[in-house]
């Protein structure tokens, strides 16, 4: 292993087309499923070892907090595939990040660097439990800063108080009364709302999004104090969980817990919600998620049925409490055919045992369909928009 400046005097001797730099990270958040947390630094020291003996590899950098930098010689991107499978194949308990980039004539060492480790964190499964790797370009880059500007946006704004949390009230078909709601996020920006689509997508993407998801929790347990300071009602609220926070979800799990203890109110008063499609992928993590929540007394919802992939022998396997209707099975203008698979699927779902809720209700139309078809609850513009908990909070005090 050589020093930065020792790196530096080799890679100066190199001509550019000599050599390749790769950015190579074990993921902070991997440590939190091996089974053996010695495996981690026994990860390093063999890792040290192979690359020492690969053939391609030049020279590797001093290990700086979890990552190296190393200098291969130029070899095809086929064979840089190969040579990643088989550490990952090495390691199967271990999530590794590589960023690969080819140097440019006369490029400082520093900006080799400062690329391969751009690479890394930008690869599009850089924040999935699984090896992830990823070629610089300057397209990289600009998606790099665009990304960036986004999430320093929503910094200032949750530190503003910018970013809020709307609540979309959910009504008893039965008694036509509020029922519970669900925590949306909204973004103020520069005297106007931003729409969802210029934000929410990048901090999916580069995780940020598990502060966010952390942060609603916050904001619901502070308006659950003030319905019980006020003697408001109080009822329940979902949240969405995101495919990010649910590879760390540990550490969310941690949060709710200590939440709700520390408020001393009833977990059902939380319920959460996942994407159909987060379901249609092979997830110990989110069942071992979902197990620990129904066994805390949390309601679970499916989010989005009939918008995804998942099939509908996944439901029986997980602690699904209600299901909620994809706004698709509401179409503008309503037809025969669409109302006949409506009212079969609800039918079939309250056999199993599931409470229904209809989101993106919008046309009184619907409104005897579901009512025939014992749909549980309704969420939509027919009845109410998403709103600021101030204006939720005024809702709840008519009542009393």
């Amino acid at each position: 292993m050589l020093t930065w400046k020792d790196m530096e005097t080799l890679y100066e001797r190199l001509e550019a087309d000599d050599c390749i730099g790769v950015y190579i990270e074990i993921k902070q958040y991997a440590q939190h499923y091996l089974k053996d947390r010695q495996e981690c630094q026994k990860a390093v020291e063999i890792l040290d070892q192979m690359l020492s003996v690969m053939d391609p590899c030049i020279c590797i950098s001093e290990w700086m907090h979890g990552s190296l930098f190393t200098l291969w010689k130029t070899i095809s991107w086929t064979y840089i595939h190969d040579m990643i499978q088989q550490l990952d194949d090495a390691f199967p308990h271990v999530a590794f990040a590589f960023g690969i980039c080819y140097p440019k004539a006369q490029e400082e060492l520093s900006t080799l660097f400062y690329k391969c480790q751009l690479a890394a964190i930008k690869s599009k499964d850089h924040a999935k439990y699984t090896t992830s790797y990823e070629l610089y370009d300057q397209l990289l880059e600009n998606r790099l800063l665009q990304a960036v500007s986004i999430q320093e946006m929503v910094e200032k704004a949750m530190a503003k108080g910018n970013l809020r949390v709307f609540i979309q009230p959910k009504v008893d078909l039965a008694t036509q009364t509020i029922c519970g709601g669900e925590a949306l996020l909204r973004l103020y920006h520069e005297n106007q709302w931003l729409p969802l689509s210029e934000w929410m997508k990048e901090i999916q993407r580069n995780s940020f999004i598990r502060q966010t998801d952390v942060y609603v929790l916050h904001q619901l347990f502070h308006m659950f104090a003030l319905c019980q300071k006020q003697q408001f009602p109080l009822l329940p609220i979902s949240v969405n969980v995101s495919e990010a926070t649910l590879e760390n979800a540990q550490e969310y799990l941690m949060e709710v817990k200590k939440l709700t203890k520390a408020s001393a109110l009833s977990s059902k008063l939380l319920e959460f919600e996942i994407s159909e499609d987060i379901l249609s992928k092979d997830n110990q993590a989110l069942s071992d998620f979902l197990t620990v929540l129904h066994q805390e007394g949390y309601p679970i919802a499916m989010d989005d049925f009939g918008s995804g992939s998942a099939s509908l022998t996944t439901l029986p396997h997980l602690p699904f409490t209600s299901i909620k209707l994809d706004r698709s099975f509401f179409p503008q203008p309503a037809n025969e055919k669409n109302n006949l698979m409506l009212q079969s699927s609800i039918r079939m779902l309250k056999q199993c045992g599931y409470g229904i809720v209809a989101e993106g209700v919008e046309d009184e139309c619907y409104l005897p369909l579901l009512k025939e078809a014992h749909c549980d609850q309704i969420q939509g513009h027919y009845y109410y928009q998403a709103m600021p908990m101030s204006e939720y909070l005024q809702l709840l005090r008519s009542w009393v």
